[in-house]
Protein backbone atom coordinates (compact mmCIF):
# COMPACT_ATOMS: atom_id res chain seq x y z
CA UNK A 1 0.00 0.00 0.00
CA UNK A 2 0.90 3.31 -0.07
CA UNK A 3 3.54 4.61 2.06
CA UNK A 4 3.00 7.29 4.97
CA UNK A 5 5.61 9.76 6.30
CA UNK A 6 4.89 8.33 9.80
CA UNK A 7 4.60 10.96 13.27
CA UNK A 8 8.11 12.28 14.83
CA UNK A 9 8.89 13.00 18.23
CA UNK A 10 10.49 16.32 19.03
CA UNK A 11 14.28 16.44 18.80
CA UNK A 12 16.15 16.16 21.45
CA UNK A 13 19.39 13.97 23.43
CA UNK A 14 19.13 12.01 26.78
CA UNK A 15 22.53 10.58 27.84
CA UNK A 16 23.32 8.50 31.26
CA UNK A 17 26.73 7.56 32.27
CA UNK A 18 28.79 6.44 35.50
CA UNK A 19 32.33 5.71 35.89
CA UNK A 20 34.02 4.25 38.87
CA UNK A 21 37.33 3.84 40.49
CA UNK A 22 38.68 1.41 43.19
CA UNK A 23 42.23 1.71 44.07
CA UNK A 24 44.21 -0.44 46.79
CA UNK A 25 47.27 -0.07 48.22
CA UNK A 26 49.55 -2.22 50.42
CA UNK A 27 52.85 -2.88 51.63
CA UNK A 28 53.83 -6.37 51.44
CA UNK A 29 56.95 -6.51 52.96
CA UNK A 30 59.66 -4.06 54.01
CA UNK A 31 61.10 -4.19 50.20
CA UNK A 32 57.57 -4.94 48.15
CA UNK A 33 54.37 -2.99 48.05
CA UNK A 34 51.56 -3.63 45.60
CA UNK A 35 49.33 -1.42 44.24
CA UNK A 36 46.21 -2.47 42.61
CA UNK A 37 43.32 -0.04 40.60
CA UNK A 38 40.03 -1.56 39.21
CA UNK A 39 38.56 1.15 36.98
CA UNK A 40 34.50 0.75 35.21
CA UNK A 41 32.28 2.87 33.22
CA UNK A 42 28.82 2.53 31.98
CA UNK A 43 27.16 5.22 28.98
CA UNK A 44 24.28 5.47 27.09
CA UNK A 45 22.71 8.31 24.75
CA UNK A 46 19.50 8.38 22.85
CA UNK A 47 19.12 10.84 20.63
CA UNK A 48 14.94 11.19 18.89
CA UNK A 49 13.83 11.43 15.92
CA UNK A 50 13.96 14.46 14.00
CA UNK A 51 10.67 16.78 13.60
CA UNK A 52 11.72 17.91 10.43
CA UNK A 53 13.09 15.17 8.57
CA UNK A 54 11.55 12.33 10.53
CA UNK A 55 14.42 10.02 10.42
CA UNK A 56 15.10 8.01 13.75
CA UNK A 57 17.79 8.61 15.88
CA UNK A 58 20.50 6.32 17.68
CA UNK A 59 21.05 4.72 20.56
CA UNK A 60 24.07 4.18 22.00
CA UNK A 61 25.35 1.91 24.79
CA UNK A 62 28.98 1.95 26.27
CA UNK A 63 30.82 0.07 29.00
CA UNK A 64 34.36 -0.90 29.74
CA UNK A 65 36.17 -2.23 32.91
CA UNK A 66 40.19 -1.99 33.01
CA UNK A 67 42.52 -3.26 36.08
CA UNK A 68 46.44 -1.84 36.59
CA UNK A 69 48.48 -3.74 39.32
CA UNK A 70 51.79 -2.78 39.97
CA UNK A 71 54.19 -4.66 41.80
CA UNK A 72 57.59 -2.22 43.53
CA UNK A 73 60.82 -4.06 45.09
CA UNK A 74 63.78 -3.25 46.29
CA UNK A 75 65.90 -0.62 48.39
CA UNK A 76 67.77 2.84 48.40
CA UNK A 77 70.06 1.47 46.19
CA UNK A 78 68.65 -0.34 43.99
CA UNK A 79 64.50 -0.66 42.66
CA UNK A 80 62.37 -2.61 40.15
CA UNK A 81 58.89 -1.62 39.08
CA UNK A 82 56.80 -4.69 37.11
CA UNK A 83 53.00 -3.07 35.82
CA UNK A 84 50.59 -5.45 34.27
CA UNK A 85 47.49 -3.46 32.68
CA UNK A 86 44.04 -5.19 31.31
CA UNK A 87 41.24 -3.23 30.01
CA UNK A 88 38.50 -3.76 27.34
CA UNK A 89 35.36 -2.15 26.73
CA UNK A 90 32.18 -2.24 23.92
CA UNK A 91 29.73 0.00 22.45
CA UNK A 92 26.74 -0.69 20.89
CA UNK A 93 24.52 1.29 17.95
CA UNK A 94 20.81 0.80 17.36
CA UNK A 95 18.65 3.38 15.48
CA UNK A 96 15.61 4.48 17.56
CA UNK A 97 13.75 3.75 14.72
CA UNK A 98 15.01 1.39 12.57
CA UNK A 99 13.51 0.31 9.38
CA UNK A 100 13.74 1.71 5.76
CA UNK A 101 13.96 5.06 4.78
CA UNK A 102 12.74 7.40 2.23
CA UNK A 103 14.22 9.55 -0.25
CA UNK A 104 11.84 12.16 -1.90
CA UNK A 105 12.99 14.67 -4.37
CA UNK A 106 11.44 17.92 -4.80
CA UNK A 107 11.12 19.58 -8.06
CA UNK A 108 9.98 18.95 -11.13
CA UNK A 109 9.57 15.36 -12.17
CA UNK A 110 12.25 15.93 -14.90
CA UNK A 111 14.74 17.10 -11.85
CA UNK A 112 18.22 15.37 -11.88
CA UNK A 113 18.37 12.28 -9.09
CA UNK A 114 20.66 14.45 -7.19
CA UNK A 115 18.62 17.20 -6.80
CA UNK A 116 17.13 18.87 -3.86
CA UNK A 117 15.56 15.91 -1.46
CA UNK A 118 14.11 15.58 1.35
CA UNK A 119 14.68 12.23 3.81
CA UNK A 120 11.73 10.25 5.34
CA UNK A 121 10.50 7.15 7.05
CA UNK A 122 12.66 5.27 9.60
CA UNK A 123 16.64 4.78 10.09
CA UNK A 124 17.82 2.33 7.53
CA UNK A 125 21.54 2.62 9.11
CA UNK A 126 22.65 -0.53 10.42
CA UNK A 127 23.08 -1.56 13.98
CA UNK A 128 26.97 -2.14 14.85
CA UNK A 129 29.01 -3.54 17.55
CA UNK A 130 32.38 -2.64 18.54
CA UNK A 131 34.60 -4.18 21.14
CA UNK A 132 38.29 -2.88 22.30
CA UNK A 133 40.79 -4.81 24.56
CA UNK A 134 44.29 -3.60 25.98
CA UNK A 135 46.72 -5.62 27.65
CA UNK A 136 50.09 -3.71 28.34
CA UNK A 137 53.34 -5.04 30.73
CA UNK A 138 56.17 -3.32 31.83
CA UNK A 139 59.33 -3.70 33.80
CA UNK A 140 61.59 -1.32 34.87
CA UNK A 141 65.04 -1.75 37.03
CA UNK A 142 66.78 0.87 38.55
CA UNK A 143 70.11 1.41 40.41
CA UNK A 144 71.76 4.44 42.40
CA UNK A 145 74.98 4.22 42.62
CA UNK A 146 76.45 4.50 45.85
CA UNK A 147 77.67 8.33 45.66
CA UNK A 148 74.17 8.80 44.76
CA UNK A 149 75.39 11.13 41.97
CA UNK A 150 73.84 8.31 38.88
CA UNK A 151 70.26 7.07 39.05
CA UNK A 152 70.88 3.88 35.78
CA UNK A 153 67.33 2.95 34.87
CA UNK A 154 66.50 0.07 31.76
CA UNK A 155 63.21 -1.18 30.66
CA UNK A 156 60.77 -2.91 28.39
CA UNK A 157 57.64 -2.48 27.34
CA UNK A 158 54.94 -4.60 25.50
CA UNK A 159 51.48 -3.66 24.24
CA UNK A 160 48.91 -5.30 22.23
CA UNK A 161 45.74 -3.32 21.02
CA UNK A 162 42.88 -4.77 19.68
CA UNK A 163 39.76 -3.42 17.94
CA UNK A 164 36.62 -5.34 16.59
CA UNK A 165 33.70 -3.77 14.79
CA UNK A 166 30.88 -5.74 13.28
CA UNK A 167 28.05 -3.70 10.99
CA UNK A 168 24.80 -5.66 10.12
CA UNK A 169 22.98 -5.23 6.99
CA UNK A 170 21.67 -1.91 5.94
CA UNK A 171 17.97 -1.51 5.84
CA UNK A 172 17.58 0.44 2.51
CA UNK A 173 16.51 3.39 1.22
CA UNK A 174 13.38 4.08 -1.06
CA UNK A 175 13.99 6.70 -3.92
CA UNK A 176 11.25 9.09 -5.37
CA UNK A 177 11.32 11.19 -7.94
CA UNK A 178 8.30 13.06 -6.43
CA UNK A 179 6.02 13.71 -4.15
CA UNK A 180 2.93 12.30 -5.93
CA UNK A 181 4.64 8.80 -6.57
CA UNK A 182 6.13 9.12 -2.72
CA UNK A 183 1.93 9.17 -1.92
CA UNK A 184 1.33 6.30 -4.15
CA UNK A 185 4.08 4.42 -2.84
CA UNK A 186 5.85 4.03 -6.46
CA UNK A 187 9.40 4.37 -5.71
CA UNK A 188 11.78 4.76 -8.52
CA UNK A 189 14.69 2.87 -6.76
CA UNK A 190 15.50 0.45 -3.69
CA UNK A 191 19.31 -0.17 -2.64
CA UNK A 192 20.28 -1.36 0.34
CA UNK A 193 23.29 -3.91 1.64
CA UNK A 194 23.34 -7.62 2.57
CA UNK A 195 24.80 -9.17 4.63
CA UNK A 196 27.14 -8.04 8.10
CA UNK A 197 30.69 -6.76 7.45
CA UNK A 198 33.23 -7.01 10.12
CA UNK A 199 36.52 -5.62 10.40
CA UNK A 200 39.53 -6.26 13.37
CA UNK A 201 42.84 -4.37 13.97
CA UNK A 202 45.66 -5.98 16.00
CA UNK A 203 48.63 -2.91 16.75
CA UNK A 204 51.10 -4.74 19.00
CA UNK A 205 54.30 -2.86 20.56
CA UNK A 206 57.54 -4.00 22.34
CA UNK A 207 60.31 -1.61 23.02
CA UNK A 208 63.18 -1.33 25.40
CA UNK A 209 64.97 2.02 26.70
CA UNK A 210 68.30 2.68 29.03
CA UNK A 211 68.32 6.14 30.82
CA UNK A 212 70.89 7.56 33.41
CA UNK A 213 69.84 10.23 35.72
CA UNK A 214 73.09 12.14 36.42
CA UNK A 215 72.86 15.00 39.38
CA UNK A 216 75.24 17.25 40.84
CA UNK A 217 75.13 19.96 43.82
CA UNK A 218 74.95 22.53 40.92
CA UNK A 219 72.78 20.74 38.22
CA UNK A 220 71.28 17.65 37.00
CA UNK A 221 70.97 15.66 33.46
CA UNK A 222 69.26 13.13 32.30
CA UNK A 223 69.89 11.14 29.05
Amino acid sequence: GPLGLGGGAASGATSRSGVGLLRLDATLSPRHALTVRLTGDLSRSRTDADPVDLTGGDVLRGSGAGVMTQLTSGDAHLGNVLRLQLSGGSTERAGAREGPSARVTVGPADAPAFGPAVQAGGDPGASANTRRRLVEVADELSLVTGDGRHRVVAGAEWSSRELRRRVGADLGTFEFRTLADFEAGRPSYFGRTLGERRDAITARRASLHVGDHWGTGGGQLTY
